[in-house]
C-alpha cells in the first residue's frame, strides 16, 4: 500500500506544481486542480477497494493517516473553484 501511495502523491505534487507555475485564472487552476485530484482520488478508491489490509492497524492508519493527506488537496481546490465562480465581478472606477 505504501508503494502505491507514496507514488500516487508525488504525481499529485508534480501536477499540481505544474498547473500552479502556469499563467492561468485562478478559477482555471482550480478547475484542473480538481480534475487532477478527482481522477488520483478514484485510482486511490480503486486501489484500496481490490487491496486486503493486513490487519487492522494498518487500515486505520490508511483512513487517519494516508488517505487525509491525499485528498486535502481536492477540497482545497473545490472550495477555490466555488469562491471563484461565485465572485462578484468588479467594475474599475475611474
Amino acid at each position: 500500500m505504501i508503494p502505491f501511495t507514496s507514488r500516487l502523491k508525488k504525481e499529485i505534487d508534480a501536477s499540481i506544481e505544474q498547473i500552479e507555475s502556469s499563467e492561468i485564472s485562478a478559477i482555471t487552476k482550480s478547475l484542473e486542480a480538481s480534475h487532477v485530484l478527482a481522477d488520483a482520488f478514484n485510482r486511490l478508491k480503486a486501489f484500496i477497494l481490490s487491496y486486503s489490509f493486513r490487519d487492522e492497524e494498518e487500515e486505520i492508519f490508511f483512513f487517519k493517516e494516508v488517505k487525509p493527506k491525499l485528498c486535502y488537496r481536492l477540497i482545497y481546490y473545490r472550495i477555490v473553484y466555488n469562491i471563484e465562480m461565485n465572485r462578484p465581478i468588479g467594475v474599475d472606477k475611474q
